[in-house]
């Protein structure tokens, strides 16, 4: 969880004012330590203290952000999403706009973390507008406004707007200072995701391995995990293209290497209980089976991740496996079932928002009826 300005406030205004209470901050600050530690249950009975309490209206945005982001902490997106209205909705009647900044970037993570991308989109893009129009936020918390912008930059390429992206990514490159190692690493991840949406198959590659590496040496396994199947995918992906003179190398090579990836991003999703990751390592691992003429029926680890989309209640997984389906009937010769699975995939993807994730399907549906 990103550390801003609105858990310490240094700006004499959030320090006084009309029933301004020294002990509601004592309080506050004591909040925000509990949080990042994530010693949840220490932070609740205060902020209850502190609505028990006469207090300013600033003092009153901190406590209601400070239960958006003890619910976060506490997985209760709903209510984090109703203390974060409240906010912004006093927010709005102070005429504080640069508080706006980290109560939409706290809204726009929630509904991130929903696989709500629109919305998510929608929040990130008002915080990027804030630090725009105030260089000085930017400059008080450098760190932030990565974390802010490369956001902005994933849900623009996950809605498929791919050119509000890749502005959003060079907006990032372009703040004050180093990019920080994770906004670093983010921000070359989005890279190549952008690189193999538009087709640029082997720079996707080199990259996706590049941050691999860099994600492993930051220590996110999670990540490492899902990042290791979309090397898989991108190495498939090449090796689903024909190639020059009918030569078999680079697809063998590409096949071996996205076996690698694949076989590794099952094991560590396991390790790591990561449930969606593993069921999109299953599919790189059905894809890289079918593609290297495997005898394993796919049809049967199909049914077991599609299973574990719909109690996980993933719709972006659920789209996946639709096209994994589709894919598989295509291989056996089922035409018009396997066109049935794909128009399904596009709507499921669509109904998400997950619009980058519905070209796959969508280009399917175009080869098989050119």
């Amino acid at each position: 969880m990103i550390y801003t300005w609105l858990e310490e406030p240094v700006d004499p205004p959030w320090l006084q004012g009309p029933d301004y209470d020294d002990e509601v901050d004592g309080m506050l600050n004591l909040v925000y330590d509990a949080i990042q530690r994530k010693a949840y249950r220490a932070a609740r009975p205060l902020l209850d203290a502190c609505l028990r309490r006469a207090m300013s209206a600033r003092q009153r945005v901190r406590v209601q952000y400070a239960l958006g982001m003890l619910n976060v902490g506490e997985r209760k997106p709903d209510l984090a999403l109703r203390h974060l209205d409240e906010a912004l909705d006093l927010v709005a009647v102070m005429g504080e706009v640069s508080v706006c900044a980290p109560l939409a970037y706290l809204r726009a993570s929630v509904h991130a973390e929903l696989s709500h991308y629109a919305p998510a989109a929608e929040y990130y893009d008002i915080a990027v507008e804030v630090l725009q129009a105030d260089q000085s936020l930017v400059e008080r918390d450098p760190a932030f406004a990565q974390s802010v912008f490369l956001g902005a930059s994933t849900h623009e390429f996950l809605l498929a707007r791919s050119g509000d992206a890749q502005r959003h990514l060079a907006e990032a490159r372009l703040l004050p200072g180093a990019l920080e190692p994770h906004a670093r690493a983010a921000s070359e991840w989005i890279t190549a995701l952008l690189e193999r949406w538009r087709g640029d198959l082997w720079t996707a590659l080199g990259r996706a391995i590049s941050v691999s590496d860099a994600y492993i040496g930051l220590a996110i396994p999670t990540s490492v995990a899902r990042i290791h199947s979309v090397v898989a995918e991108i190495a498939l992906d090449l090796a689903d293209v024909p190639h020059e003179n009918g030569l078999n190398a680079p697809r063998d090579d590409m096949l071996s290497l996205a076996g690698k990836y694949s076989a590794a991003a099952v094991a560590l999703s396991d390790a790591v209980r990561d449930p969606s990751g593993s069921g999109l390592a299953l599919l790189s691992h059905i894809r890289h089976n079918r593609l290297s003429g495997g005898n394993q029926d796919g049809m049967p680890l199909i049914d077991r991740v599609e299973a574990l989309a719909r109690r996980l209640r993933d719709g972006t997984l659920l789209g996946q496996v639709q096209t994994a389906r589709g894919y598989e009937l295509v291989a056996c010769g089922s035409i018009e079932e396997a066109a049935t699975c794909f128009r399904q995939a596009v709507a499921t993807l669509t109904a998400m928002d997950s619009l980058a994730m519905a070209v796959w399907p969508q280009r399917a549906l175009r080869r098989l009826d050119p």
